[in-house]
């Protein structure tokens, strides 16, 4: 289109383009602000307008967006919980020894390729608690009060895919790939725990060691060494 009117048509598009970026911007900070309030507060705590104040939003923007608390609550959850959930089963995409039951698997898995899945395990969940350490709050929160939620999403999201990952290990185990005497629940536990920790306790890890535990260097430091814990309990004696 040429003419008076060309202008007209290019800033109308414009105008369709910003409000959508505003919006999820907005949507973002709500977020943000909401599970650091979550993780204070509890959910009977928290206060929609300290929220929205924090997110330099108007009150009737949570509203709008997530309906009421129980909603906003809801989708700080199922945020942190799919993406992490995603980027797990991304990993486990293209290995064969952890197909679902009932499809054919694979027998050749071996120590190098379990590490590389260990390394890519530790690094999701070092950066998935550097950046939601308030979650860890938010679920024990929600624990006391019932549970309900989390519970379901968990259900719906992580146990399948922690429960093919102990199907696989218990397998490497009875093929005597890796250890035959290990605990594999209690291993996947350790781990978990190792990623966790600095970001769980951050404030007393710091005053023991006064470090950036969101830094390069400590994430790829703390990755390695869980890397190594684990592949140290795994491999067999020769």
């Amino acid at each position: 289109m040429t003419g008076p009117f060309a202008a007209l048509r290019g800033h109308s598009r414009a105008g369709r383009t910003k409000p959508k970026r505003d919006a999820e911007a907005t949507k973002k900070r709500l977020l943000d602000a909401a599970e650091t309030e979550f993780a204070n507060k509890g959910f009977a705590g928290a206060r929609l307008g300290a929220i929205a104040a924090a997110a330099a939003a108007q009150q009737a923007l949570v509203h709008h967006y997530f309906g009421d608390k129980e909603g906003l609550y809801a989708a700080v959850l199922t945020r942190a919980v799919e993406a992490t959930t995603s980027e797990g089963w991304g990993i486990l995409q293209g290995i064969p020894a952890a197909a679902p039951r009932g499809k054919k698997r694979a027998k050749g898995l071996d120590l190098p390729a379990l590490r590389a899945l260990t390394d890519a395990f530790a690094a999701s969940l070092l950066r998935f608690f550097a950046t939601h350490a308030a979650l860890l709050s938010i679920v024990r929160h929600d624990a006391r009060a019932g549970g309900e939620l989390t519970r379901e999403l968990v259900t719906r999201t992580s146990k399948p895919m922690f429960d093919i990952v102990v199907a696989m290990m218990e397998d490497l185990a009875r093929r005597g790939v890796v250890r035959r005497d290990i605990d594999v629940r209690q291993l996947c536990v350790s781990v978990f725990a190792m990623c966790a920790y600095p970001y769980y306790d951050e404030e007393f890890l710091t005053l023991l060691w006064p470090v950036d535990i969101r830094s390069a260097e400590f994430m790829d430091a703390r990755r390695r060494e869980i890397v190594e814990t684990a592949m140290a309990r795994l491999t067999p004696s020769r």
